[in-house]
């Protein structure tokens, strides 16, 4: 049975923890939303210098969303249980946008991992140390983190399964690829609340 006090990974509510690191800087003037990914990660994408932090932000970039590309597809559906470095899915798709940035929204996993790497480069440490020091600290979120690597099941994590047609399937051990700054945070219920209260 499960537990208000469970900790289960939350997928990508971990983009709502990102953005407002991204936010955050903002404020601090250390970044604007009107930067270009060009000026942030020089060379990363080939159109890089029309895509700017609120594209990003509200999945309007026009950048792929990897998990529609190899190698994230054909290493996951042949191992659930793969990890694949963020740099590595971002080059996938940084040849081409799938429509000029800002003419509609799609969204795209692959915005949270270049914001994930646009925080890292400003503030010179991993994404992970950021949101802990930014937010999981000040906040008391005592069983929230990030964890982009495997699953485990340790600390009163919850089982995942996949419902659909059929019986459930237990997905606890699937890494969906190795998830970043899309997706790598666990959490729990109060931890959540605390986190929008705020």
């Amino acid at each position: 049975r499960a537990r208000v006090s469970d900790r289960f990974w939350i997928g990508s509510v971990t983009k709502t923890f990102v953005a407002t690191v991204v936010l955050q800087l903002v404020a601090e003037g250390e970044l604007s939303l009107d930067d270009t990914v060009e000026r942030r990660l020089p060379g990363r994408l080939r159109e890089g210098s029309k895509v700017r932090i609120r594209h990003l932000l509200g999945h309007t970039s026009g950048v792929p969303d990897y998990m529609r590309n190899d190698p994230w597809f054909s290493r996951v559906s042949a191992n659930p249980r793969a990890v694949i470095p963020a740099d590595r899915l971002i080059d996938s798709v940084s040849d081409r946008l799938d429509f000029e940035p800002g003419t509609r929204a799609e969204y795209s996993n692959t915005n949270y991992l270049l914001l994930g790497a646009i925080v890292e480069r400003i503030e010179r440490r991993s994404i992970g140390a950021v949101l802990a020091e930014r937010l999981f600290r000040p906040l008391g979120l005592k069983a929230t983190a990030f964890e982009s690597l495997g699953r485990q099941l340790r600390d009163g994590r919850m089982r995942g399964y996949e419902v659909g047609v059929g019986r459930p399937r237990d997905v606890t051990f699937h890494t969906l690829g190795g998830p970043w700054a899309d997706g790598a945070i666990v959490s729990n219920a109060p931890d959540l609340a605390r986190f929008f209260r705020a």
